[in-house]
């Protein structure tokens, strides 16, 4: 994924760009997020799904499905691959 410059849309660490939103003024009036930066982050949140998806067994196709973005898609192989890897951890004595 950093290959194709979307890692950035997928991981919450530093240099992460998270998804263009609507704010709110101090005024009450919302102002929309910037076209182009949403049409960029749109793209790239795309391609890094096309990737994860591609690149996973069918089996864990299911969770990332659902998933309204990269970051979401991600996070659901966390939530699988986290718990066995406490496990493997935990048997290795570590």
């Amino acid at each position: 994924m950093q290959e194709r410059d979307v890692w950035n849309v997928v991981h919450s660490g530093p240099g992460s760009i998270r998804e263009p939103v609507s704010a709110r003024g101090t005024d009450g009036t919302i102002t929309p997020p910037d076209p182009a930066l949403l049409q960029s982050w749109e793209t790239k949140d795309s391609e890094a799904v096309r990737i994860i998806s591609f690149t996973v067994s069918q089996e864990l196709q299911g969770p990332i499905r659902m998933a309204k973005s990269a970051r979401e898609a991600w996070g659901e192989l966390q939530k699988v691959y986290a718990s066995k890897d406490k496990q493997r951890k935990y048997n290795q004595g570590w």
